[in-house]
This record gives structure tokens, C-alpha cells and sequence, in this order.
């Protein structure tokens, strides 16, 4: 029987946009994923606290509206739900917990990776997942750089992790399309049509989100 495989996919999704999903489509199909997880923060714990974040009711909507239709496709709820700060550490606990048997995938973003000895308890991170970095044109990073960034912040000497088994790099396309220049088109009202799905884009304007 064929290993199970799942992918955890967190942000802010402030909002989730075209880049989200091709990402997401890459994810599933280069590791074989019987289900990627969309994970929306409740509070993301690095990131500028005056950022215009819209309701988790709100991007918990669109989420569900930008997935619809996508069987490999599922929102997880679990950070928004601890209505916390959302460390990383803690939802790959609850995924080893609920998942046991199962072979897990987060996918980060390259200008996350640049940080992530920086991320609560990262160690305990890549012990239980696969780490996966989806490349951004304005932080491209090689595995071989990550490797050597990861093993230089090892304070445990007696650690014996395998980082050259445990880190991956998608083979995505390098998109750059940003939620918060989304979110500066929308106040300044200028046309988002090719960097949204239709759906997410009405329910935005629909709810007046960003102005």
C-alpha cells in the first residue's frame, strides 16, 4: 500500500491570490500529496503587526471559495481556532498527532527559509516534516545554501539530524505576486483580476476588504 502522503501549506493568506494556488498545484503533484492543507495564521508571530489583516472569518472565506472545487485541496482551521499567535512548531504537532502514519510536507516560502533558525523551536520542525521551499524570484535560495545556514545555527552538538534528507526545493515556477501589493492595488482601486481568481475577487469587493 502506497505511503500517505499530505502537505501543510500556512500563511496570513491576506489575501490568498493566483501565486497561492500554482504553488499549492506544484506541492501536490512533485510529492505525490493525497492532500495539501491550507493553513491560515491567527496571528503570524514574524510578521509587521501594523499589516492591514483582514478577519479570520474573512480569510478562512476565501480560502474555502479559492479551493472549492480542488479534492486535494482543504482548509485546516486548527491556528485560527487556538485564536493565538501561530507558531509553526505547534501545528506540526497537532498534524504528527492526528497523522501518525503519515508522511508530512510543509512548504515555505524562500523569504521565510532566509529566517527560519529564527522560527520557535525549528529544530523539533524538521525532525517531524519535510521541509519544502518554494523559491521567490526576490529570495532565491539553492539547497545547498540552506543546508549550510541551518547546520551553522545547531547550538545541540549532540543533534544528529539529516537536513540533506529532510530539506527540499519545489520545482515551481517563480512567481511574484504579493498579498500586500494586492492589498495596495485595492485601496488605490486598481484592477486585480489576473492576480486573484474571479471568485475571491468579488468576495472581496462584495465585503469591502482593504479599503
Amino acid at each position: 500500500m502506497a505511503e500517505h502522503s499530505l502537505g501543510i501549506f500556512g500563511g496570513t493568506f491576506n489575501p490568498i491570490h493566483i501565486a497561492h494556488l500554482v504553488i499549492a498545484t506544484f506541492f501536490v503533484e512533485e510529492y505525490d500529496l493525497n492532500k495539501c492543507f491550507f493553513v491560515p495564521n491567527y496571528l503570524p508571530p514574524l510578521k509587521s503587526t501594523d499589516e492591514e489583516l483582514a478577519t479570520p472569518e474573512h480569510r478562512k472565506n476565501m480560502i474555502r471559495i479559492a479551493i472549492s472545487g480542488n479534492p486535494k485541496f482543504e482548509l485546516e482551521e486548527f491556528e485560527i481556532n487556538r485564536g493565538e499567535i501561530s507558531y509553526t512548531y505547534e501545528t506540526v504537532a497537532y498534524f504528527r498527532n492526528s497523522f501518525p502514519n503519515s508522511k508530512i510536507f510543509l512548504l515555505i516560502g524562500s523569504d521565510q527559509a532566509l529566517k527560519f533558525a529564527q522560527w520557535k523551536n525549528w529544530l523539533y520542525i524538521v525532525e517531524n516534516v519535510n521541509l519544502v521551499v518554494a523559491n521567490r524570484p526576490l529570495s532565491f535560495i539553492s539547497k545547498n545554501y540552506l543546508l549550510s545556514y541551518l547546520n551553522k545555527n545547531i547550538q545541540n552538538d549532540s543533534l544528529n539530524l539529516d537536513f540533506e534528507e529532510k530539506i527540499n526545493i519545489l520545482n515551481c515556477p517563480l512567481i511574484e505576486i504579493s498579498s500586500s501589493d494586492i492589498r495596495k492595488r485595492i485601496k488605490l482601486g486598481l484592477n486585480c483580476s489576473y492576480l486573484l481568481t474571479r471568485e475571491v475577487e468579488n468576495y472581496i469587493i462584495e465585503n469591502r476588504l482593504y479599503r
